[in-house]
């Protein structure tokens, strides 16, 4: 058996293959990846996941056409607690796949795209998005892969809050970080929502609106002012490490 790294690649259809002997892949996108790319070599470990299950195995039989999996080892996927949704601001197009990236990486369960008065207009590309969440997922090893919703509205997010969630907007005004998060974790939340604003911050009148809804916890991340990307990257990666 090899010591080389053992690379995670997406396969949605694993799902239907649960608990098989051996797997023959045929996907012309994953035998391209393991030939041409990861050249990998017969008995070499791979990591394949889907949505709710993934298995490891020995390649074989390695062809342009086709490999096959033995010696598996499977294994279900158990969700991370608590649900974290990181409600984000539209991004222009680069700093937005930066932020998903993130998402994916630290955990985050949804990504919910807020339309605030800064965002950028240029509309979403959710093909792109998604292989940008199925790179960081397979980099960083993180088997649940989220879910990009349509973007909404400020005044019609606040109209789907929910009273068993917990919420943290990231600003250079709020409380001190690790003040919310205990007040939060002894709480014991079964789902978080965090919320990161636009490039350029928030108008006066948002932030009116936000802080009408005094179930929104305003907190501090940094002594420094954070672009969006890198308030993605903080809080979502702080949430996930505080509450898993």
């Amino acid at each position: 058996m090899s010591d080389r790294h053992c690379f995670a690649l997406y396969f949605a259809n694993l799902n239907d293959q649960w608990a098989a002997k051996e797997l023959k892949i045929v996907d012309p996108e994953l035998c391209h990846r393991v030939v041409h790319i990861l050249r990998l070599l017969p008995g070499e470990q791979l990591l394949l996941f889907g949505a709710q299950v993934s298995v490891t195995g020995s390649v074989s039989q390695i062809s342009a056409k086709q490999f096959v999996l033995r010696d598996l080892s499977w294994q279900k996927h158990e969700p991370a607690q608590p649900h974290i949704t990181m409600a984000i601001g539209v991004l222009k197009r680069d700093n937005f796949s930066d932020a998903l990236y993130s998402c994916a990486e630290v955990g985050v369960n949804v990504i919910q795209p807020i339309i605030f008065e800064k965002s950028s207009t240029q509309p979403l590309n959710y093909e792109r998005l998604q292989r940008v969440l199925i790179a960081a997922c397979e980099q960083s090893k993180n088997f649940d892969l989220p879910v990009i919703k349509e973007p909404v509205r400020l005044t019609d997010f606040f109209k789907t809050l929910d009273p068993a969630a917990s919420y943290i907007y990231c600003d250079p005004f709020g409380k001190n970080i690790w003040d919310i998060f205990s007040v939060v974790h002894a709480s014991a939340p079964s789902k978080l929502v965090t919320i990161v604003g636009p490039e350029g911050g928030v108008t006066e009148g948002e932030q009116e609106l936000l802080r009408a809804h005094s179930q929104i916890k305003w907190a501090r991340l940094t002594p420094t002012i954070l672009r969006a990307t890198q308030s993605v990257a903080v809080i979502g990666g702080m949430a996930r490490s505080i509450f898993r």
